[in-house]
């Protein structure tokens, strides 16, 4: 609460950290993210959105010269650090 975090935006970065699977950062689609939390992926754009105006993340978006765009990347570590400094 004291970063201002909403249920929803901490529903999704929850969410995104279950597809982090080695030491890069995670990158499901949002369409994914979406269906689990059963609402659209323009609302799951606003929680990217509102975090990343926080500067609790950084996404970075990824492209492919043959596929086109993919999904990004989502680093919390603007949050982690946040909350770190909280606690210290």
């Amino acid at each position: 609460a004291d970063l201002g975090v909403t249920t929803g935006e901490l529903v999704f970065m929850t969410l995104c950290l279950q597809f982090k699977w080695s030491k890069g950062n995670p990158h499901p689609s949002l369409a994914t993210i979406a269906e689990r939390m059963n609402i659209s992926r323009r609302q799951v754009r606003t929680y990217a959105a509102g975090l990343r105006s926080k500067g609790l993340l950084t996404v970075e978006e990824r492209l492919d010269s043959e596929r086109g765009q993919l999904s990004s990347l989502y680093d919390f570590t603007p949050f982690l650090e946040a909350v770190v400094k909280l606690e210290g």
